[in-house]
């Protein structure tokens, strides 16, 4: 078996941190990316898209980003989607509505809530004999 060559590294040791130098950026190099340009591209990949390939394509793509980000963005939407959900829940009824609703509470308490579900089915009953004589006519 042939055998490999390894090669050393060079410590950095010998060069003082001071003397290093960040690589100078150019006009020419490619435009920065803003955070808010990668948060909205992780949102804009479907959720069941591994965070590994999300990285991927962002690379593609010219974004740096870790898996540990792709997760975080996921996780912050989530948050955000269950307020909204929390929110559209507690919308009260207005107008006649809420008028019609609350005589129908009241029936309910005065007749019992036997009594109500007894109507009830039968008015279904009727509604649904009804829509299939509606339906036998077209």
């Amino acid at each position: 078996m042939a055998t490999k060559k390894r090669t050393t590294k060079k410590s950095s040791k010998s060069t003082p941190r001071a003397a290093k130098k960040a690589p100078a950026r150019t006009s020419t190099s490619q435009p920065t990316i803003r955070q808010g340009d990668k948060a909205a591209f992780v949102r804009s990949l479907p959720r069941s898209m591994p965070a590994s390939e999300v990285v991927e394509r962002a690379a593609d793509k010219g974004m740096v980003i870790s898996k540990a980000y792709v997760h975080n963005i996921r996780s912050a939407a989530n948050k955000q989607a269950r307020s909204l959900l929390s929110k559209e829940g507690k919308k009260t009824i207005k107008g006649p509505k809420k008028k019609l609703e609350s005589q129908f509470r009241e029936l309910v308490i005065t007749l019992g809530p036997a009594r109500a579900k007894k109507l009830l089915s039968q008015v279904e009953l009727s509604l649904a004999i009804a829509g299939k004589k509606m339906g036998r006519q077209r």
